[in-house]
């Protein structure tokens, strides 16, 4: 399994990476000090393969893997190719699931990409690039068949009916996986590789010192 993190630079991104994996990394206060990706992997631990093991005694022991992948910051307009725009966005699509870490932590000497800090425009900001980014890519293909399934190729009526209600969700500015479609859409979307079908975890990356009793 394969895990993006994402966020805005600043965010936190490249820390919570290094908790995950213990990789040493470069961790700066400047925005895009990850330029090309970070890669972790990490086992999982499982105590039920250690019990079962006392029994059938095997030669080695394997347990599951997750690959992190600390990516480039998204900033708004990357869909257009600011910052890191584009490779930002095709190095996301490799992964099977996102993390998106969130900055709900003040800092004066880390500065905030927006000059501000705001935590739900920061979400909202990564959220309508990567629509906008799986829009561009239905529409591309929605043009390539829409002729040809309108010319009687009906052998694409699910393609043509699945790019179609993608279109239509993300140009609001909705994630395919907020929405319900038939089953038979999801491996059109999986061969598009589109990130808004990918399961979503938010972080928040507090400030430790400010967090009180919670319990």
């Amino acid at each position: 399994m394969e895990i993006g993190i994402i966020g805005l630079p600043n965010s936190g991104k490249s820390t919570l990476f290094k908790a995950l994996t213990g990789n040493d990394i470069l961790i700066d206060i400047f925005p895009f000090s990850t330029v090309n990706p970070n890669i972790g992997v990490v086992e999982v631990p499982d105590e039920r393969i250690i019990k079962i093991s006392e029994y059938i005694k095997p030669k080695e022991i394997r347990y599951a893997t997750i690959k992190f992948i600390d990516l480039a910051g998204l900033v708004k307009g990357a869909s257009k190719g600011e910052g890191l725009g584009n490779k930002f966005l095709s190095e996301t699509r490799r992964a099977d699931g996102l993390l998106e870490v969130v900055r709900c932590f003040e800092d004066d000497r880390i500065p905030h990409i927006e000059g501000r800090l705001n935590p739900i425009n920061d979400t909202e900001i990564i959220h309508l690039e990567i629509a906008i980014s799986d829009f561009e890519i239905v529409q591309k293909n929605f043009e390539k068949i829409d002729h040809s399934y309108k010319s009687g190729i009906k052998e694409l009526k699910n393609e043509y009916e699945a790019l179609k209600f993608a279109k239509e969700n993300l140009n609001k500015g909705l994630w395919l996986n907020e929405v319900e479609y038939p089953n038979e859409f999801s491996e059109i979307y999986k061969k598009y590789n589109l990130l808004t079908i990918k399961p979503l975890i938010i972080i928040a990356n507090v400030n430790e010192e400010k967090i009180t009793n919670l319990l």
